[in-house]
Formats: C-alpha cells, structure tokens, sequence
C-alpha cells in the first residue's frame, strides 16, 4: 500500500508497506520501476523529491537514536550525504541540482549537490531553491543563501 505519496511530474515517491516492503519502507517509481530503499537505515522520518533527486531522513534504532540522511539521483547513484545528527532534524527542501536544506534544532544546513554540510544560520524565514541557487525569504525580504 503507497501513502504519503510526494511526485515532481516524473517520479513518485512513498512510503510502501506489505508485498515485503517493511512498515515505513520507503520506494521511489521512475516511470518504468520501483525501487524499495533498504530498511537497514531506520525507521523513515520524513522524505522529499525534485527533479528526479529523492532525499529521505531516516532514525536508527538504538539508544544514541542517531539520523542518516540518504540522497539518489535521477542517474539512480545512491549516497549518504550528510553525517549522523542527534538531534531531531526536519528535511525542509530539496534542490534541482541534488542539494537540499534541512533543520537540526534552531539552526538550518545546506547540503550541497557535493555532499558538503554547510551551517546556514537559523530556521526563520521560508527557503526556495531556483537554478542552482538556495534562497530564503523572509517578512518582505529575499536573500540569497551563499554557503
């Protein structure tokens, strides 16, 4: 069964139960597959899609309860980009390119289409991402996000 289906006019992404996927699976459908992401990350937090790049937050078991990020391409090249956090994150955003922006408790991070982790300041304002470029509005001003 899909739910919490997220497409970007391309692919779809869900999270996938029953017919051996795990409670909290998480698949990706390209238009012609569908690929089930290994379970053996965690339990599935939060997941986003753009432009073909899939990014999903997953929490380990254990008493450290650490968080992994994994990113695919549209190519379908698999990474896990950022390093194990802590604390409560929540996926915000992700780009064109394959970076994405995330929340980790009053601070925001930019992760770079690279895999490089950059501390971006705090969680006010409303981020948008357009050709290549991290923006974040905020009240009746826009700035650009340059890591």
């Amino acid at each position: 069964m899909k739910s919490g289906v997220q497409t970007d006019g391309t692919s779809a992404l869900y999270r996938w139960t029953g017919c051996g996927g795990a409670l909290g699976s998480l698949a990706l459908f390209d238009g012609s597959q569908q690929t089930v992401v290994p379970s053996a990350f965690g339990f599935l937090m939060d997941y986003r899609l753009s432009s073909g790049w899939a990014v999903a937050l997953f929490s380990t078991a254990g008493p450290a309860g650490m968080n992994l990020m994994w990113r695919r391409s549209p190519a379908g090249v698999e990474d896990l980009p950022a390093r194990p956090f802590e604390y409560p994150l929540l996926l915000e955003s992700v780009g064109s390119d394959g970076s994405f922006i995330y929340m980790s408790g009053r601070t925001r991070h930019l992760v770079d289409a690279k895999g490089v982790n950059h501390d971006i300041g705090l969680v006010h304002g409303r981020v948008y991402h357009s050709v290549k470029t991290w923006y974040v509005a905020l009240g009746r001003s826009v700035f650009r996000i340059d890591p």
